[in-house]
């Protein structure tokens, strides 16, 4: 099976979209596991206040990368 990564790019108001996004990543069949990348660009809502309401599980495959917003 192919090794893949995704990367969610990440700027929200209202919680809840990033996790979604996050378990359908994983949730992908006929591939491993997937590494998923966000990128917050200076969200007003930080990615990784919603990623700290996910499961351990699913965390052990995310990173956030953090950036001063881009515009």
């Amino acid at each position: 099976m192919p090794a893949i990564s995704v990367v969610v790019p990440y700027y929200q108001r209202e919680a809840g979209h990033l996790s979604r996004a996050i378990r359908s990543a994983l949730r992908q069949r006929e591939v491993e596991t997937p590494a998923i990348i966000v990128v917050d660009d200076g969200s007003p809502l930080p990615a990784a206040a919603e990623i700290a309401a996910l499961d351990p599980a699913e965390c052990q495959h995310v990173t956030v990368l953090w950036q001063h917003n881009q515009g």
